[in-house]
C-alpha cells in the first residue's frame, strides 16, 4: 500500500550508502567490529527504498548493523521518493536491485506491474525461517493479521509486510481544549461538531492529496463492518448496493460538503503542503494521517500551543467501539535480482529485535510484536489507540492488486474525483455511480485475467 507508509515526501533527494566488510575500512564500516566466525555470508546486496530523504539515517543504520554481523557483505541502499525511476534506470543498465522496499498503491504502480508480470520470487519459505540470534521464526514474530491476502498470488507469498502504522484522523488537541469540544466518536457527532466549528470560521476536513483518502476510506469501511471492507477490497458484485455500502458512499460524499473549499486546487505534488498547513494553523479540524506525520511536519509552522492528537475514524453507531485501520508497507525481491539468497537473509534479519529497535529511533515500527513499545511518547500516542487490536488481530485489508493502469483508474474514480465533489462539479449521485461502475469494471478485468 502506499503507505507508509501513505508517505508525504518532503524532498526528492536520492542517497546511496555503501557499507563494506572484508577488512575494508570506510566511514561506516569502521564501526562494524568482528562478527562470529560461523557467519560466512558474502556478496553484494543492492536495496532500493521508496521513502523521502528524512528516512536516510534509519536505512543507513540498518545497513550498518547488518554489515557489522556480516563483514563479508557489501550493502548499497538507495532511498528516494521517486525510486521507481531510478530502478528502471538501473535495470536498463543491467543492474537490477536485489531487494525492493516499494509498497503497493504508489502512483507509479511499479509493485502492481511486477506482481502482474510475475516478476517477483516466492517468499513463502521465509515465513518459517528463524531470526538470527533469536528463537522465533518470521511468521511467529509478525503481528496477528498483518500479513493479508493481497500479498500473495496463486498460493505464493510474493510480498512481505515490513512496516505498519495506525491510520485515522489527526487534529490539534489544544484547539479542542480551548473551545471545549469533545472529539466525536460517531458520524452524527462529527456533523454536529462541524456546524459548531463553522460558526468560528473553521472547516471540518482537509486532505493532503487524493491518495491520502484511501486509508481513511478503509477505516470507514472497517468501522461499519470489517466484512464489508473485505468484500469491497475483493470487488464483490453488488457490494455498493447493500445498505452498508450505500451508507459508506453517502457519508463519504457528505464529508465533501464539509471539506475546506481550497483543498482540491492544492491537492497535488506541488502544493499539498498548503493543505497540511490548514490543519497546522487551526483552519480545519481533521485530516487523514498516520504516525509518520509527526516527522514529516516537524519543521512546519504550527498554531500557538499546537499539540498532535490522533483518533480512529468515527463509528456509524453510538456505543460501538471504533475500529482502527492499519496501513502497511511491503517489500519484495525481483525475479531478476542477482543475489536473491542474500536478499532473503537481509529480509529475515529485518524482522529481528535489533532492526526493530533501530527503526523505532526514527519513529518507524516494523511489523514484529511489541515494536511500538520502543517508540518515543509522541509516536506511542498514535499506537495507544489500538487497544487490544494489537493482540487480537489488525485490520489491514486493501484493494487486491490488478494491473497498474487499471488500479490507477479505479483509485481515481474513488479518490481522484473527490475534489470535484468538494467543488460541486459532480453530484454525490454521479460520484457514487462512478464508484460502482469502476468496481464492476475492475472485477471483470480481474476475472478475465485469472
Amino acid at each position: 500500500m502506499k503507505k507508509i507508509i501513505c508517505i508525504l515526501m518532503t524532498a526528492a533527494l536520492c542517497f546511496s550508502v555503501l557499507l563494506c566488510g572484508c577488512g575494508q575500512v570506510s566511514p561506516l564500516s569502521a564501526e562494524s567490529g568482528k562478527a562470529s566466525s560461523e557467519n560466512k555470508l558474502e556478496g553484494e546486496l543492492k536495496i532500493n527504498v521508496a521513502q523521502g530523504s528524512y528516512a536516510k539515517n534509519m536505512w543507513q543504520q540498518l545497513a550498518n548493523a547488518f554489515v557489522k554481523e556480516n563483514p563479508g557483505v557489501k550493502v548499497t541502499i538507495t532511498v528516494d521518493p521517486e525510486i521507481e525511476t531510478l530502478t528502471d534506470q538501473m535495470k536498463e543498465a543491467g543492474d537490477c536491485p536485489d531487494l525492493m522496499f516499494v509498497p503497493l498503491g504508489r502512483t507509479q504502480g511499479m509493485t502492481e506491474t511486477e506482481l502482474e508480470n510475475n516478476a517477483m520470487i516466492d517468499l513463502s519459505d521465509l515465513l518459517g525461517e528463524v531470526i538470527p540470534g533469536e528463537a522465533k521464526t518470521v511468521k511467529d514474530k509478525m503481528l496477528p493479521g498483518v500479513n493479508n491476502g493481497a500479498f500473495s498470488k496463486n498460493g505464493k507469498q510474493l510480498l512481505l509486510p515490513s512496516f505498519f502504522s495506525p491510520a485515522g484522523l489527526v487534529y490539534d488537541q489544544h484547539l479542542f481544549q480551548e473551545n471545549g469540544w469533545q472529539v466525536p466518536k460517531t458520524w452524527d457527532e462529527m456533523w454536529t461538531l462541524a456546524d459548531q466549528a463553522k460558526a468560528k470560521g473553521i472547516s471540518l476536513f482537509a486532505y493532503s492529496k487524493p491518495e491520502d483518502l484511501e486509508t481513511f476510506f478503509y477505516g470507514m469501511l472497517a468501522n461499519i463492518d470489517p466484512t464489508l471492507l473485505s468484500n469491497v477490497c475483493n470487488y464483490q458484485e453488488g457490494v455498493w448496493n447493500s445498505d452498508q455500502g450505500k451508507k459508506v458512499l453517502d457519508t463519504f460524499a457528505k464529508l465533501a460538503s464539509y471539506t475546506d473549499g481550497t483543498v482540491p486546487a492544492n491537492a497535488n505534488d506541488e502544493n499539498y503542503l498548503k493543505n497540511e498547513q490548514l490543519l497546522l494553523e487551526d483552519k480545519v479540524l481533521f485530516m487523514p494521517g498516520e504516525s509518520g506525520i509527526l516527522d514529516q511536519t516537524a519543521q512546519e509552522t504550527k498554531a500557538e500551543g499546537f499539540e498532535w492528537g490522533f483518533v480512529p475514524v468515527p463509528s456509524f453507531e453510538s456505543g460501538k467501539n471504533q475500529t482502527l485501520y492499519t496501513v502497511t508497507s511491503e517489500c519484495w525481491i525481483p525475479a531478476a535480482a542477482e543475489d536473491q539468497e542474500l536478499a532473503k537473509k537481509f529480509l529475515v534479519w529485518s524482522y529481528s529485535d535489533e532492526a526493530a529497535a533501530i527503526c523505532a529511533q526514527f519513529g518507524e515500527t516494523t511489523v514484529v510484536q511489541k515494536a511500538e513499545t520502543q517508540l518515543d511518547q509522541a509516536h506511542q500516542a498514535f499506537y495507544s489507540q489500538y487497544g487490544d487490536q494489537l493482540t487480537n488481530g489488525l485490520i489491514t485489508n486493501e484493494f487486491f492488486p490488478a494491473g497498474a493502469s487499471d488500479m490507477k483508474d479505479f483509485r481515481n474514480s474513488l479518490f481522484g474525483t473527490f475534489g470535484s465533489l468538494v467543488s460541486g462539479e459532480v453530484t454525490s449521485e454521479s460520484w457514487s455511480q462512478g464508484v460502482i461502475t469502476a468496481t464492476d469494471t475492475l472485477r471483470t478485468k480481474r476475472n478475465t485475467s485469472t
